[in-house]
């Protein structure tokens, strides 16, 4: 008998795989209410609190468990005394099916971050990744401006500084040569412009590439508000 894989098509997205599908949020609520997702926002600050990008450290990002983290705190705020009323809720009034569309739903952010450092998982393989730069980096994670600003300053001054001893170089020329240097300062200059927009990666790609999802988290965290001066610093410069 064939093994059969089942897609999801939708008006926007197409060739969706099952267990990217979940339930409606709204019809979630009406049967649990806020409290999970309010739950889910307090796991996440505590998740932000605990975790380091620092080697060797129990909690660093590439090493920590992140979805045993988030479960043993559901677990926990699940059995706390002053949550029994949501308790019997959740383990009597209601099948196994929808116990997990509920726990699918809130658990996903974690998920998501759990994908990030797994080696293995393409999706995020910033390794072999094109158009990844120094400000994609900043832009990220708001840190490292030292390498971003060197390389900037390069990018900018370089050309200036070719250009005009350039120009400095056919004022001190021959009357004979000016048609000739003025037309290689102007090839020069446009090489020199085409270098200096071409080193700064393009906008934001459609593709579905390690680069397109970073520039979307990087877009969503903008969007919120949600960025520090120097990350807002690095999109600018990474778009």
């Amino acid at each position: 008998e064939p093994i059969w894989e089942f897609y999801y098509h939708t008006t926007s997205t197409r060739m969706i795989k099952p267990e990217l599908i979940r339930s409606s949020e709204s019809g979630l609520r009406c049967i649990f209410g806020a409290r999970p997702w309010v739950w889910q926002q307090f796991a996440l600050l505590k998740l932000e609190n605990a975790i380091r990008f620092h080697k060797g450290h129990q909690n660093d990002f590439m090493k920590m468990d992140i979805l045993t983290y988030a479960s043993e705190l559901w677990e926990s705020w699940l059995h706390d005394e002053r949550n029994k009323d949501f308790k019997a809720i959740f383990d009597h009034n209601i099948g196994e099916g929808t116990r997990m569309q509920l726990l699918k739903h809130i658990m996903s952010p974690f998920e998501l971050i759990e994908n990030l450092h797994e080696i293995e998982n393409d999706e995020w393989n910033v390794a072999d990744a094109k158009n990844i730069s120094v400000y994609t980096y900043l832009s990220i994670m708001g840190d490292g401006l030292i390498t971003p600003l060197v390389i900037m300053i390069l990018q900018v001054f370089i050309p200036i500084i070719l250009t005009l001893d350039t120009i400095d170089k056919n004022q001190d020329g021959h009357a004979a040569e000016t048609i000739y240097n003025q037309e290689a300062t102007l090839m020069k200059f446009l090489i020199f412009l085409f270098y200096l927009f071409n080193i700064v990666p393009d906008a934001v790609s459609t593709a579905e590439s390690v680069y397109s999802r970073l520039c979307s988290l990087q877009r969503v965290l903008l969007q919120q508000e949600d960025c520090t001066l120097l990350q807002k610093i690095g999109g600018r410069l990474d778009f």
